[in-house]
């Protein structure tokens, strides 16, 4: 069984979520892998400032310029989907 089981080397990656520009800037300067963040529409982060579609690509090449990588998110709600396609 031992020999079954991989041992490795690597660190853990560091995610680290971010609710507004600001958060990703710091989240990026601070050493992190990679930040994960929402657009305004379709976010389950509602507390969050969340990002324009300006914004959202401004992260992606700040993230691309660092060694981060970056995650935009999408997520609905069943409530939701059912405003946006049912009639």
């Amino acid at each position: 069984m031992a020999d079954t089981v991989k041992k490795s080397n690597k660190l853990p990656e560091l995610l680290s979520p971010a609710g507004s520009l600001a958060a990703l800037k710091a989240a990026v300067n601070a050493g992190a892998d990679a930040v994960y963040f929402g657009g305004t529409e379709f976010s389950a982060r509602a507390n969050a400032k969340n990002f324009t579609r300006e914004e959202i690509k401004y992260a992606i090449a700040l993230c691309r310029a660092s060694i981060a990588s970056s995650a935009a998110t999408a997520s609905i709600s069943l409530i939701s989907a059912k405003k946006i396609f049912l009639p």
